[in-house]
């Protein structure tokens, strides 16, 4: 499921770059490859996550593939550096701005799994600047890239109360392999206050591009659906149950989901 929203988000921002009138067959081949790449370095990216978190996916997520004993480290590192090589050759092919994204994103992943994951803030900062980019990396195809950053600014904010709503449910495995996530610097109760916080800034942003940008009423329609599932997220976090965390997280995705259906609706009736 991650890895398909990384490929709508290389969609949405060829569309919202490059319009409803010029996204047809001359673009459609490169925004294909455009996400396949993303995917690739997404899917290697995952990997890698696995190399150096498998003690804590033995408490967390017993049911990964390295957690599990279905796959050796040395496989996973291999299928990271397969995957991050085709995905660079493809982005490369693309142009040379579309190489640069995609080398800067596979050092910082390495970095982030090296070193960062388990740094409070840093790594969920990373994370969700990187999914942020994945909307960049697609609207680089278009006339008008900048069109994409509005995109881009709700995909890092809603990933980033995400990122720390995953750790407040990780914190178990995380503590045991002595991690240093917010929510084990400063409490689960405090992070997932945070977390919250977060999302409902998000849904006071929302109507800002309807009111000031000239989005359309299409897209104030839908966006009101990706509100409701952040507020539904808020709700069953602040539970502070493991099976509310998790729904929250759940319901964070959908957000996504929504807000990125709002931003094409919007496009699509100029």
């Amino acid at each position: 499921m991650n890895l398909v929203m990384l490929a709508i988000g290389v969609a949405l921002g060829a569309f919202l770059a490059g319009g409803a009138a010029t996204f047809g067959l001359a673009l459609r081949g490169s925004v294909l490859l455009a996400a396949i790449a993303v995917v690739l370095i997404g899917g290697g990216a995952n990997a890698l996550n696995d190399v150096f978190d498998v003690e804590a996916d033995r408490v967390n997520r017993p049911g990964r593939p390295l957690a599990s004993g279905m796959l050796s480290r040395p496989v996973a590192v291999g299928v990271w550096l397969v995957a991050s090589g085709i995905g660079l050759a493809i982005s490369a092919g693309l142009s040379a701005e579309h190489f640069m994204v995609a080398a800067v994103a596979v050092a910082a992943m390495f970095v982030y799994n090296y070193r960062l994951k388990r740094v409070a803030v840093a790594g969920n900062v990373i994370v969700s600047a990187l999914v942020a980019t994945t909307i960049i990396f697609g609207a680089l195809l278009g006339r008008e890239p900048g069109r994409g950053v509005v995109a881009a600014v709700f995909a890092f904010l809603v990933t980033l109360g995400r990122e720390i709503i995953k750790d407040a449910e990780d914190v178990l495995g995380d503590d045991a392999t002595g991690a240093r996530t917010l929510p084990l610097l400063i409490g689960v109760r405090r992070s997932v206050i945070i977390a919250c916080a977060i999302a409902v800034v998000v849904v006071s942003l929302t109507p800002v591009p309807f009111l000031m940008l000239g989005y359309s009423s299409l897209y104030l329609s839908i966006v009101l659906v990706a509100d409701a599932f952040l507020l539904g997220a808020v709700w069953w976090a602040l539970t502070l149950e493991n099976v509310g965390i998790a729904r929250a997280s759940a319901w964070l995705k959908w957000a996504m989901l929504a807000g990125m259906a709002a931003l094409a609706g919007s496009e699509a009736l100029e």
